[in-house]
């Protein structure tokens, strides 16, 4: 099954997208800024939700991974940063 799984993606999902191509210029920035933006989101945000331990982690993951995106793509549009990151 996974052989199979490879060759159907290696064969009909071997091109990215626009939104592939998007996201993979950021994934450099997003690598640098993300552990500033989940330990705020953690420690600030989600410190009094008072759910189960996996379920705020679910919460988390849904919440910051965009986030991440978005604060990549404002960190990409200062001035000369595109050059660095």
């Amino acid at each position: 099954m996974s052989l199979g799984l490879i060759m159907l993606f290696r064969r009909y999902f071997n091109q990215p997208g626009r939104l592939g191509q998007f996201l993979s210029k950021l994934s450099y920035t997003v690598y640098i800024i993300h552990p500033l933006v989940i330990v705020i989101l953690a420690a600030v945000v989600l410190k009094g939700v008072g759910l189960p331990t996996l379920q705020k982690f679910v919460l988390a993951a849904v919440i910051a991974i965009p986030l991440c995106f978005g604060v990549a793509y404002l960190v990409r549009k200062i001035p000369f940063a595109d050059r660095v990151l």
